[in-house]
């Protein structure tokens, strides 16, 4: 055995053709990446020890082949792009605590996120709940499938800016220089800075454009993030002016005995290129995005904790992404990938973000997306040959799973409490072409106020060639909903609304068949069978051999 030295305090050794990396604390791991791609040996291996690591920047390593950054002991190693929040003071005259929250030069910091002692803490919030605020502005323009261009017309700068409120929900004593104002539409929402509060007329002007018009198909619902009137026990503040952080203990809290961190990072972990790549039992927490940076679709465009980019050959096994206040793993561009045995909890955006092409998830747990951006799928699929099986995916605010591409398929995974808080999405949604839904359990997926209403199996526009087959739906309505597709075959699923009506939906589809299905449902049961020309077609939409209940 010879001795290899990658850097001055971490400890290396050749064994066989293989470089392993020891590292135990963060100024070792940083050193160890910055050395990684510069090394010799056929294999290298990063072997972290048990503990947390705080990192000030973002880990990079680029074209590496046959890299493992595997944990001592899986479960015990977090890599975290986060800065504790250190001297609480009690906030006299209040229930409240406080502490600096500054950067490195002394500038007020920008977060949307806060960790209590590895947990997640809700910010406050008004109304609070499932309460919701009803502005009073209208948008008359008529909303078009996404391939005729969304609006019949293009809204103005001012309709997507100014929002006029009630007096009640917003008194003149209410300070928003802080605050967010959430926006709830139908399969999107906004997170708004003010710019600026006409108190006489009662309008708002928010800095950044909606992504829909204010009261665009009546969608007038809206909240206030971040506002000290929205505090209570277990929430807290950001004094973004003064970079003062504000905290109301739970009861029987002790404020000086709990460890606060913040995202700081944009990204904690981005690894670009190369080929047979293995993370083992390792978690990355602590991303946040700048105030800039917009959700996207499904919560996908915000910046990731973790990035994986143009790998040939990879496999993520036991790893975990967690309390990060954009989306958590960004898989892209990636061939011949597999990931089991994973969780990725507590994201502000997406949780997982996959592209490329033979990617395999099984057996992982995707958790608490959407914390920050409601609009957030679990998880979001596009690429080929891309396979979903035996995961559960929970307590997510928009779509379960998003999938868009070729011959992908979604597989016996467990799909519940999703579509919390928004519209017209479904615990497995999207464009799907040649794909397969097969064997999934849907259930707990309840629509919250008015809207396009929420699904189990969802097939959008211009899908095609999609099989949906012995799949469970439990409590939905509209349980299976085919809009503007073609030739999609729904057959042998078990569908239960008991209690309630269920609706059959082929809403302006062409081809298709609905056949050996078991409904069973106490209300009225109907279809929708229609054409691109909202012209019924029995002929077209075969339906046959159904057993209803």
């Amino acid at each position: 055995m010879k001795a290899l030295v990658f850097a001055a305090l971490a400890a290396s050794a050749w064994v066989g053709s293989a470089a392993v990396e020891t590292v135990s604390n963060s100024k070792e791991l940083q050193k160890a990446f910055e050395r990684i791609a510069k090394s010799s040996p056929d294999k290298k291996e990063i072997l972290i020890k048990s503990g947390v690591y705080f990192v000030e920047k973002t880990l990079n390593a680029s074209s590496v082949t046959s890299l493992t950054i595997r944990a001592e002991k899986p479960g015990t190693v977090e890599i975290c792009g986060g800065v504790r929040i250190t001297g609480w003071k009690r906030v006299l005259g209040t229930p409240f605590w406080s502490a600096p929250a500054k950067t490195a030069d002394g500038k007020p910091a920008f977060f949307r996120a806060l960790v209590k002692n590895g947990k997640w803490v809700p910010v406050s919030v008004l109304p609070g709940g499932t309460n919701r605020y009803e502005h009073t502005a209208r948008f008359g323009a008529f909303l078009l499938p996404n391939l005729a261009g969304h609006w019949s017309r293009p809204p103005t700068r001012e309709e997507n800016c100014v929002m006029p409120y009630k007096a009640e929900d917003i008194p003149d004593s209410m300070d928003l220089s802080s605050a967010d104002i959430h926006f709830l539409h139908m399969w999107s929402d906004s997170l708004c800075t003010v710019e600026k509060v006409d108190r006489v007329a009662k309008t708002l002007v928010v800095n950044e454009p909606a992504d829909w018009p204010m009261g665009a198909k009546e969608k007038y619902e809206y909240e206030i993030f971040n506002v000290r009137e929205g505090m209570k026990p277990g929430r807290w503040f950001l004094d973004r002016q003064a970079g003062e952080v504000y905290y109301e203990p739970l009861p029987g809290e002790d404020v000086t005995k709990l460890e606060f961190v913040r995202p700081s990072l944009r990204n904690v972990l981005v690894i670009k290129g190369g080929a047979d790549l293995t993370l083992d039992g390792i978690a990355v927490s602590g991303a946040t995005p700048t105030i800039e940076q917009k959700p996207g679709f499904g919560g996908l465009a915000s910046p990731a904790a973790l990035i994986i980019r143009g790998v040939k050959g990879l496999t993520l096994k036991n790893v975990s992404v967690k309390n990060t206040a954009g989306v958590g793993l960004s898989l892209s561009g990636c061939s011949n990938a597999k990931a089991f045995e994973c969780v990725f909890a507590s994201c502000g955006a997406c949780a997982v973000g996959v592209s490329g092409k033979d990617i395999v998830f099984e057996r992982c747990l995707v958790t608490d997306a959407g914390l920050v951006h409601r609009a957030s799928s679990g998880v979001f699929v596009s690429g080929s040959d891309i396979v979903l099986r035996g995961n559960e995916i929970r307590n997510v605010p928009y779509s379960g799973l998003i999938g868009f591409g070729n011959r992908n398929r979604f597989e016996t995974n467990f799909i519940h409490h999703v579509m919390q808080v928004l519209h017209d999405g479904a615990a497995i949604y999207g464009l799907h072409v040649n794909g397969v839904m097969r064997g999934n359990v849907v259930r707990d997926v309840v629509a919250l106020g008015k809207g396009f209403g929420v699904h189990a199996y969802y097939a959008d526009e211009n899908s095609r060639d999609t099989i949906i087959e012995d799949n469970y739906a439990e409590g939905m309505p509209v349980p299976i909903h085919n809009h503007m597709s073609a030739n999609i075959v729904v057959r042998n699923n078990t569908i239960v609304n008991l209690g309630g009506d269920i609706v059959i939906s082929f809403e302006r589809c062409v081809g298709g068949e609905f056949t050996g299905n078991r409904i069973f449902c106490d209300g009225k049961l109907d279809t929708v069978l229609a054409d691109l020309k909202k012209k019924v077609c029995p002929d077209t939409i075969r339906v046959y051999d159904n057993l209803a209940l």
